[in-house]
């Protein structure tokens, strides 16, 4: 007798779920490195996808963010790591693994990095050869042309500035992403 097939939980998707980058928030000014003990810094703003309102407040002191909204609230270490070049890289420390993570997640009212609340990426739910189609579409963009095309369509024209080389190298990825996406679509 043949054991019964395991089921798979269906795993969330990144893309669906509100997130907080530690990235954005440096670029804001909200996280800094420094050595003023009684800095302070917040910032209210709004979370995509669903446009709930967020606070974030930063103590310096502490190296601790505070997240909160209507759906969920938390706490996370801020880590710094050097820069290879100089400077210095913000983490936050996810509360459940202890792990470095660029970027949180809400899902279930919990604030979690990615592995923790079991997201996945819609890319990664996708068969390889739409993936291929996928990475062809984006070097299009890449390229200047924002319209959908079918595979093996010209070339879109450089973008005015645009390196000789630079489009070379591009449009040379841009034909083996479509080969191979026209090669698994003709197995299929």
């Amino acid at each position: 007798m043949l054991p019964a097939p395991s089921v798979v939980p269906r795993l969330d998707r990144v893309e669906a779920h509100p997130s907080i980058s530690v990235d954005h928030l440096r670029r804001i000014g909200v996280v800094a490195p420094g050595t003023d003990d009684d800095a302070e810094s917040e910032m209210v703003g709004w979370l995509r996808p669903r446009g709930e309102r967020v606070m974030v407040a930063y103590y310096r002191d502490e190296e601790q963010i505070e997240v909160a909204c209507e759906a969920g609230r938390a706490s996370f270490r801020v880590a710094w790591t050097p820069c290879a070049l100089g400077g210095q890289r913000a983490w936050l420390v996810c509360g459940d693994c202890e792990r470095r993570r660029g970027r949180v997640y809400l899902v279930r009212g919990r604030w979690a990095c990615r592995v923790c609340c079991g997201l996945r990426y819609d890319s990664s739910r996708l068969g390889r050869a739409d993936r291929e189609i996928l990475r062809a579409a984006r070097l299009r963009q890449r390229m200047g042309q924002h319209e959908a095309v079918p595979l093996g369509d010209p070339l879109p024209l450089p973008r005015k500035y645009t390196r000789a080389r630079s489009y070379a190298r591009l449009a040379r990825k841009l034909r083996a992403a479509e080969m191979d996406a026209l090669r698994l679509l003709a197995r299929t």
